[in-house]
């Protein structure tokens, strides 16, 4: 078992919760009424259990049909039993992209909060706002994203970057035993390639380093260079890379 992956994958369950959770055969299973994969996806990460393989994925399918839900499974490097990749794929699972996970070590880092952002503990009824408009979130998946917002249970801050009266730019960062969470960081599209994404995560971390945290860690699309290239001034590097296999 790689520990670090599992750390990982542990912070983020619970800096970006599900609505329900159950533990199965060393499995966890998460629902969250369909917002996100993240929150609605198998996550084999901690030990291979007892029951047949062929089982486990009749069970998980079985839980994810009764909720309406696709049959999802987000897997890691650390995913287990080690051959569950190749049988999901000979049972028709399709792979789809995830994300690159990085972590950067806060310790040495200098940084400081933008003069014009503004931080909430809770999510506010702007932010949500804000955020649902520049992440372009369907109507439908505003319900879940407010329950799920809610029940985040370590530090938060709801961050926004603005100018006079305008959103340039939100995030979330979460924080709990001296690591630092960074979600769904968007810039509007107006207002990219003009250093607020840069104000925002400096802010973020600053907001992260003042609550005691030595590490940050985040998700990023391979695909998406213009923040990859961003994180990689701060001291992000990719620790491993997660997908998805999707039931078609």
């Amino acid at each position: 078992m790689d520990t670090r992956i599992v750390t990982l994958e542990d912070l983020s369950f619970r800096a970006w919760p599900a609505l329900e959770t159950r533990s199965y055969d060393g499995w966890i299973l998460r629902f969250a009424d369909g917002y996100t994969r993240r929150s609605n996806s198998v996550n084999p990460i901690y030990y291979p259990g007892d029951a047949p393989l062929a089982e486990k994925l009749h069970f998980c399918a079985t839980m994810y049909r009764e909720r309406g839900l696709p049959v999802v499974y987000k897997m890691t490097p650390a995913a287990v039993p080690p051959e569950l990749d190749d049988a999901l794929a000979e049972a028709g699972y399709e792979r789809q992209s995830g994300a690159l996970m990085q972590a950067a070590d806060l310790t040495a880092l200098t940084v400081g909060l933008h003069p014009n952002v503004t931080i909430a503990a809770q999510p506010t009824d702007a932010w949500i706002t804000d955020f649902v408009r520049l992440n372009e979130v369907d109507d439908t998946h505003i319900p879940a994203m407010r329950k799920l917002l809610s029940t985040i249970r370590p530090a938060q801050a709801f961050m926004s970057l603005k100018r006079e009266h305008e959103t340039l730019a939100v995030g979330l960062a979460v924080c709990e035993d001296g690591h630092l969470g960074l979600f769904d960081i968007v810039t509007a599209r107006q207002y990219r390639r003009q250093g607020n994404g840069r104000a925002l995560v400096e802010s973020l971390l600053a907001w992260g380093k003042s609550n005691g945290a030595e590490a940050a860690y985040l998700q990023v699309k391979p695909e998406n260079e213009p923040a990859l290239g961003l994180y990689r001034k701060f001291g992000f590097e990719t620790v491993y890379e997660y997908w998805y296999r999707v039931l078609g």
